[in-house]
């Protein structure tokens, strides 16, 4: 699959970049096995975001989510993925918990197709 950059929001281009390639694999992912994402339907291109509450910032998002990506081992993944989730949590965040949540899923399944 491909596609453009997502220039949707504030993101700068190497952010507009990751988040395209974050949704393509999602997306790939599922095509691929034949499912069906049971949050598909939320997925409000941001529409939900509410001021009143505090948002991780969206550069260490992405950092997170590129260190949960280029983890080599399951343990690798839970030690990226654990403090993320911990600070997009304490900040009530649930845009945030789904994207790494997503990534972390994402992960392990591609650890699993390469093991013999």
């Amino acid at each position: 699959m491909s596609g453009p950059p997502d220039d949707s929001g504030k993101k700068n281009p190497l952010q507009q970049i990751k988040s395209t390639v974050t949704y393509l694999k999602i997306s790939t992912l599922e095509a691929a096995c034949g499912l069906a994402s049971t949050d598909a339907s939320a997925d409000d291109d941001g529409n939900g975001y509410s001021s009143d509450g505090d948002k991780m910032d969206e550069g260490q998002l992405c950092d997170y989510i590129a260190a949960i990506d280029s983890a080599d081992t399951k343990a690798a993944i839970v030690k990226a993925y654990l403090p993320a989730l911990e600070t997009a949590s304490s900040l009530k965040d649930q845009d945030a918990m789904d994207r790494l949540n997503a990534a972390k899923d994402a992960r392990l399944a591609a650890l699993a197709e390469k093991k013999p």
